[in-house]
């Protein structure tokens, strides 16, 4: 039986010399959509400094783009168009003078620090994390920095793993939303990633590590799952997402003793198809202005 043809984006990523094996002879090219979205999405330099290798952060663009198997102009490219999107959307936000002062009521002090901590929801360059820092810089130019430590596909046990690395920044307040890939399910028996109980302590501990180093912490329930379109978009690969699995674990979040603003509440209350990538699972800009209304809403207060 002959092998798949080498393609990562269907998760057939074992060739080359660095799994001792032969280089595949063809490198797939991702059409103008699917360079987006891996744009969007997968950010080889965060996942290298989250496996502590020195010069992650200097990773250049010409080597960065190779990942993405485009040139470096094309990557900043659709960089940029994906940061205008974000500007403005943020724009239109605080050109209401509530949302101005429920950014102005963020409690973070000036020089201080604000830290967005997820999976893939919070890391997309669209995200509610990318919008509300752009707010921020129109609302509170130069006063806090806000911080995007979601990494794609993160689990809470992955962000319990790396939490330290995100408190040496000493934030005053952190933002997070986990839970949607806990809830993946995998292989023939669709075996949970994270069980249930598991999950509830990863976030019992972050929780209390977090407030130990003296931040803030503000829980965003994980967003609703349209299980059938996931489905359709993974075809044979046995990954599955269950809705009534990430409800369940919103649900216990939001009944919980921390401090929780229960967006999929409000990401329910709209059309989900409208909000939802054709995967069923990321939000688009759409989905994530809700999120960010909700957050502001919540008026977080010292």
């Amino acid at each position: 039986m002959t092998a798949p043809a080498y393609d990562p984006r269907a998760g057939v990523y074992a060739a080359g010399r660095h799994f001792g094996l032969a280089e595949p002879e063809h490198l797939p090219r991702p059409d103008p959509q699917e360079l987006e979205l891996l744009v969007r999405f997968e950010h080889p330099a965060k996942l290298l400094a989250v496996a502590e290798l020195p010069g992650a952060a200097g990773l250049s663009d010409g080597c960065l783009s190779e990942a993405y198997a485009t040139t470096a102009a094309t990557l900043e490219q659709v960089r940029a168009r994906l940061a205008r999107r974000v500007r403005d959307a943020a724009a239109e936000l605080v050109a209401d003078g509530t949302v101005q002062q429920a950014v102005r009521a963020l409690p973070v002090p000036t020089g201080g620090c604000l830290v967005a901590l997820g999976d893939s929801i919070t890391d997309d360059l669209l995200s509610w994390a990318e919008v509300l820092r752009e707010c921020v810089g129109l609302v509170r130019p130069g006063e806090i920095s806000v911080v995007n430590a979601g990494v794609s596909g993160d689990t809470t046990a992955d962000v319990l793993s790396r939490l330290y690395g995100v408190l040496a920044l000493r934030p005053d307040l952190v933002i997070a939303m986990l839970g949607t890939n806990d809830c993946q399910r995998h292989g023939p028996g669709e075996e949970r990633l994270v069980a249930d109980g598991e999950s509830d302590r990863n976030v019992a501990a972050i929780s209390d590590w977090v407030r130990r180093s003296g931040a803030r912490l503000v829980w965003l329930t994980p967003p609703p799952v349209l299980a059938p379109a996931l489905a359709a978009a993974m075809g044979d690969r046995p990954l599955r997402v269950r809705d009534g699995d990430v409800s369940a674990l919103a649900q216990r979040l939001a009944g919980s003793e921390e401090e929780v603003i229960d967006v999929a509440a409000y990401l329910r209350a709209g059309s989900l198809p409208e909000l939802l990538l054709a995967d069923g699972v990321h939000l688009d800009l759409a989905g994530h202005l809700v999120v960010v209304a909700a957050l502001l809403r919540h008026r977080l207060r010292p």
